[in-house]
């Protein structure tokens, strides 16, 4: 007859433990509340806050080319990534790329 292996002794505990506890009535439904309010908060629609993902991968173009010396290049970019709709929230990091922030 073949020994089984002990567990980790850390685990023991926890395979000792019953694996489902009754939850009280009163409880499950503001457990319930609790779930449909992070599942609306996790929803798809929730992620999509912030500029789009075209125009961050147009802002990066843009950054490396600054970075490179390709101004000439960076600025096209820049100005392609501006003229898109929900490019506002990247209008803060363009002045600071381009040196053109000033506070008034």
């Amino acid at each position: 007859m073949r020994r089984r292996p002990r567990p980790f002794p850390t685990l023991a505990p926890l395979l000792a433990a019953p694996a489902v506890r009754a939850v009280p009535a009163a409880r499950l439904g503001a457990l319930m509340a609790l779930a449909a309010l992070l599942s609306v908060a996790a929803s798809p629609a929730a992620a999509q806050e912030g500029p789009p993902a075209r125009a961050l991968a147009l802002f990066d173009s843009a950054y490396v080319a600054w970075d490179a010396g390709r101004f000439e290049a960076a600025l096209e970019a820049l100005d392609r990534l501006l003229a898109m709709p929900g490019s506002d929230d990247l209008l803060d990091d363009v002045a600071v790329l381009t040196g053109e922030r000033y506070r008034t």
